[in-house]
C-alpha cells in the first residue's frame, strides 16, 4: 500500500515537471523549505491533503448565503468545491469557490 501511494506521488512529481511554471514552483518551495529538490518538494506535496482552515456562513441583505471558506494547500490549492448534503448524505446544493476581493482568499 505504502510503496503504492510512494509510486503514484512519483509519477505525479513527473508530471508536474511537465509543466514549466509548476516546475519552478516546487523548485521554490523546495529552497524555502531546505528540501533536497523539486521533486521532493512535489512528492511532499502529492501525500499532504488541503486543509481547511476557517469556514463562516452567513446571509446578506438580501437573504443571499453566503460561505466563505479558507483552504491552504503544500503549494497552492487548485479549485475549491462547495456541497450542502442533506442529512442521508445526498447533495442538496453544490458549486465551485472564487477568490476573494484580495485574489487569495
Amino acid at each position: 500500500m505504502q510503496r503504492e501511494r510512494f509510486r503514484l506521488a512519483s509519477l505525479y512529481a513527473k508530471r508536474a515537471f511537465n509543466d514549466p511554471e509548476l516546475r519552478v514552483e516546487y523548485e521554490l518551495v523546495a529552497k524555502v523549505k531546505k528540501l533536497p529538490s523539486a521533486s521532493a518538494a512535489a512528492i511532499a506535496d502529492y501525500f499532504r491533503s488541503p486543509e481547511i482552515m476557517n469556514a463562516k456562513i452567513s446571509t446578506d441583505q438580501s437573504g443571499i448565503v453566503i460561505v466563505e471558506v479558507v483552504v491552504v494547500d503544500y503549494l497552492r490549492v487548485k479549485s475549491v468545491t462547495i456541497s450542502v448534503n442533506a442529512p442521508d448524505g445526498s447533495v442538496l446544493e453544490s458549486g465551485n469557490g472564487v477568490l476573494g476581493i484580495d485574489n487569495q482568499t
